[in-house]
């Protein structure tokens, strides 16, 4: 009896003690407050030029035990991105004109020396073109065609013909010169004499004897050419017998 009496008051003792230490340790977590991890770097701004956001953030380590709050994990700043203009060098010197005569051009030339950030102003052309003139061509010479051959300078035998053309294009600055503006050949007038036909019969007489007249005529069959003969007369007249 006495044994079980004090089995029941360690019971007892232990109880008590082990409801004590569950009261000290809800105690301890009412007093735990929320715990936060270290802010993360700040991200990026928002925008590429101008005024934008930046954030960052943190996780909370240690909730809390109690229905107070954490405080914010996220925090906001205001940023700028400053924009860079392009800028390039001074222009180069004129290259040579493309054209050793007559016009052509010359170019000159430039190179970005920064290049254009966040919104800057763009590039400039980098290439600049102008006219040039190089020293005057040759200019050759312009003939027309040869014109038609003209007479034999004989009218019968042998002879000359000749035929010209005319300049166009007068040559310049060391060009082609002009080639003859004349030319000439021998020519030959072949004779042809005169050739007529025979008499045709008298005509009736044109009045009484011894007063009266008669005619006859004859015809060219070939007439003459160059220096051939002439040809006879044509027509022959008679008194009536």
């Amino acid at each position: 009896m006495r044994l079980l009496s004090l089995v029941v008051v360690i019971f007892f003792i232990a109880l008590l003690i082990t409801e004590s230490d569950a009261w000290r340790r809800r105690r301890r977590r009412r007093r735990v407050a929320c715990q936060m991890n270290f802010w993360t770097h700040w991200g990026s701004c928002s925008v590429s030029c101008g005024s934008g956001r930046q954030k960052r953030s943190r996780s909370i380590k240690v909730y809390p035990f109690e229905s107070s709050p954490c405080p914010s994990a996220l925090e906001y700043r205001t940023c700028s991105i400053r924009k860079t203009n392009c800028a390039v060098s001074s222009w180069s010197s004129w290259a040579a004109c493309t054209k050793s005569c007559g016009a052509g051009t010359q170019t000159r030339t430039r190179s970005i020396t920064v290049r254009p950030k966040n919104c800057g102003a763009s590039c400039p052309s980098l290439v600049d073109r102008r006219g040039c003139t190089g020293y005057q061509c040759p200019r050759n010479c312009l003939v027309s065609s040869w014109g038609a051959w003209s007479k034999c300078s004989v009218t019968c035998g042998s002879g000359t013909a000749s035929r010209t053309r005319k300049i166009i294009t007068t040559p310049a600055y060391g060009g082609k010169p002009c080639a003859g503006l004349s030319d000439h050949k021998r020519c030959t007038i072949t004779q042809q004499n005169c050739v007529v036909s025979p008499w045709g019969s008298w005509s009736p007489c044109s009045g009484s004897c011894p007063n009266g007249r008669k005619t006859r005529l004859r015809r060219v069959i070939l007439k003459p050419t160059g220096c051939g003969t002439r040809c006879p007369v044509l027509s022959q007249s008679s008194s009536c017998m």
